[in-house]
């Protein structure tokens, strides 16, 4: 199979299962660090294997690079194909590992680990990837671009934080209230222009369109429960009913659904200034961080 054919048949809704492949395809990849003078520094690594959703790689105590990760633990990894003008970019954060099972698993995926090494497997240490994205990109009509969050179980807890500060307390107080204030308009406009109408033919863009002002406002609802909830452990005696009456889902499970879209796309956000609500907390950014996410 020519690298083509190979890009054309990966499955692309399976962001773990692309990398792992292109890896696989392209044993050499360039991993970039932070040098220990905190300039840049680029050097060839390689992919050893994915267990438990995690990317393994390996390296020598001795190296310059394992004194680097120690330091600044974060790298990006590149591979690409000249023959395709296709590359893949793979960030995260190495967490180092020296259970005896994972350097046996290293050892037996890679001959060159074996022949530089022998025996000596103390001389190793692997390590494995956290808070993983990856982008796919290709000059090659036919291979599509990707953006991926790889999660796996020992990804840092996503979700948001509050400083304890009143201010901050204050403006997402006035941002409730806003937000009830408005009213359901999504669903009003919704209902105009699609449920009521059934003697009008409703063209395919108008349709989009209210899907897509329904699904904003969906995921900005999320974001404001998901800071009232944070707010109310905070200060208990905060009224947070605004948010509750003004909400536009259905069922308890779509308003689950969506606050933790909004957890994940916020990522550990910290709110320690009134302004970072008026920035995180509205449509046009989640909107924003959705799209560079989500593949859309």
């Amino acid at each position: 199979m020519n690298n083509l054919d190979f890009f054309k048949a990966l499955d692309y809704e399976n962001g773990l299962e692309v990398v792992t492949k292109i890896f696989d395809r392209f044993p050499l990849q360039y991993a970039a660090t932070i040098g220990l003078d905190e300039k840049p520094q680029v050097r060839p690594i390689e992919f050893k294997f994915e267990k438990d959703g995690m990317l393994y790689f390996d390296l020598a105590k001795c190296y310059r690079s394992y004194a680097e990760l120690s330091k600044t633990p974060y790298l990006q990894i590149c591979v690409c194909d000249d023959e395709t003008n296709t590359y893949l970019r793979v960030s995260g954060k190495a967490v180092f590992c020296e259970d005896e099972e994972i350097i046996e698993m290293c050892f037996a995926n890679s001959p060159l680990l074996t022949k530089q090494f022998g025996d000596d497997k103390k001389m190793i240490i692997a390590y494995f990837l956290t808070d993983v994205e990856a982008e796919l990109a290709s000059f090659t009509e036919g291979i599509p671009a990707r953006k991926y969050i790889l999660e796996n179980s020992k990804d840092a807890p996503v979700g948001i934080t509050i400083k304890k500060n009143t201010e901050l307390r204050d403006r997402l107080l006035k941002l409730l209230e806003a937000r009830e204030a408005e009213g359901n308009t999504a669903t009003e406009m919704h209902t105009e222009n699609v449920d009521k109408d059934t003697t009008c033919s409703v063209d395919k863009n108008t349709t989009e369109s209210v899907n897509n002002v329904l699904f904003t406002q969906k995921l900005y609802d999320g974001a404001l429960f998901l800071a009232a909830e944070k707010a109310k452990e905070l200060w208990p005696r905060m009224d947070i009913r605004p948010i509750e009456r003004a909400a536009i889902y259905e069922t308890y499970d779509e308003r689950e659904k969506f606050t933790n879209l909004a957890k994940k796309l916020l990522g550990n956000v910290v709110f320690d200034k009134p302004e970072d609500f008026t920035y995180y907390l509205n449509k046009e950014t989640l909107m924003t961080l959705y799209k560079e996410k989500s593949n859309i």
